[in-house]
């Protein structure tokens, strides 16, 4: 697509002659016709340049390419869906990508499968009398407000956990076909120009049902599908400060954790939202933050870049 400052010169271009002011002493109009293409040489025919792109395309690709480069939306502002399994996903895995897509003036909505009932209280959190669920749907709230989402839509399955059979009504015990059908509904409304989920090496299982669903949906729909995902040089990295730090974790030397780096395809450089990012993830206090303990340079290092591939 060329640089982004060179399409911006052309939109800035387009817009001016658009709402340009007449001359005092304006030539005789030239006929578009003419004025686009090549003088024509005697005995010639004039041969028409190319049109350039409309201001609003130009738009369209100017907030695709901020975010996600070589994406044309086709809406004005562009539509970003991002689907997860539990409450604080969205700002664990995907934090920094919400808030780069508002501050371009992408209309961003996140659909959370469950409310994380399933999991557990970071150690001295009092839940004051509610549940689990309770606490963790508000702080979902309050998350997606500091992230700048526009639309936030709960599922209503329920947490399916990580052992054991899954329960009754979880995310996990569902058909896949239900799971899609609840995800294509929202997506039928909000009509995203790209689907964003978690690429779940984590092994969670809620996290590979969702983002089935996810790249499902968007291969349905005609529309890309990205996964967020941690580059194997940035786990080599955590995994080197955790085995100085807690050498009975040495078996973790010979896992293969991330994606390879090659397999990346966007790294989009959000070391701007970081403060921003920093409040979404204190939102999530019922929860054990992931990045809690971590050196600067190393928590700066997952908090400032967001890795996708595609799905």
């Amino acid at each position: 697509m060329g640089s982004i400052y060179y399409w911006a010169e052309i939109l800035h271009k387009a817009v001016s002659d658009e709402g340009a002011p007449d001359e005092p002493h304006a030539r005789p109009p030239v006929p578009p016709a003419a004025r686009r293409g090549l003088a024509p040489r005697r005995g010639r025919p004039a041969h028409p340049a190319p049109a350039d792109p409309a201001p609003a395309d130009l738009a369209r690709r100017l907030r695709g390419a901020v975010v996600l480069p070589g994406l044309t939306p086709r809406h004005e502002p562009p539509r970003l869906l991002l689907a997860v399994a539990h409450p604080d996903d969205e700002t664990f895995g995907c934090g920094s990508l919400l808030l780069a897509a508002a501050a371009a003036g992408w209309a961003t909505t996140v659909v959370c499968a469950t409310r994380g009932e399933a999991g557990e209280p970071a150690p001295g959190v009092d839940l004051d009398g509610r549940s689990l669920a309770e606490v963790r749907e508000e702080e979902l709230r309050e998350a997606a407000g500091l992230l700048g989402v526009a639309r936030l839509e709960l599922l209503d399955f329920a947490d399916s956990g990580m052992s054991e059979g899954p329960p009754a009504g979880s995310l996990c015990a569902a058909d896949p076909a239900t799971v899609a059908a609840a995800l294509r509904a929202v997506a039928d409304e909000v009509d995203p120009d790209v689907v964003v989920s978690l690429d779940a090496a984590d092994g969670h299982r809620d996290h590979a049902r969702i983002r089935d669903a996810a790249v499902g949906v968007a291969g349905e729909r005609g529309v890309p599908a990205y996964l967020q995902a941690l580059p194997r040089s940035l786990m080599d990295r955590w995994v080197a400060h955790m085995v100085e730090a807690r050498p009975d974790m040495e078996h973790l030397r010979y896992a293969d954790l991330g994606t390879p780096d090659d397999e990346i395809a966007v790294v989009l450089d959000t070391a701007t939202h970081l403060g921003a990012r920093e409040r979404a993830i204190a939102a999530h206090a019922s929860q054990t933050s992931p990045f809690d303990g971590l050196p600067d340079d190393l928590r700066r290092a997952f908090l400032t870049r967001e890795h996708l591939v595609r799905g």
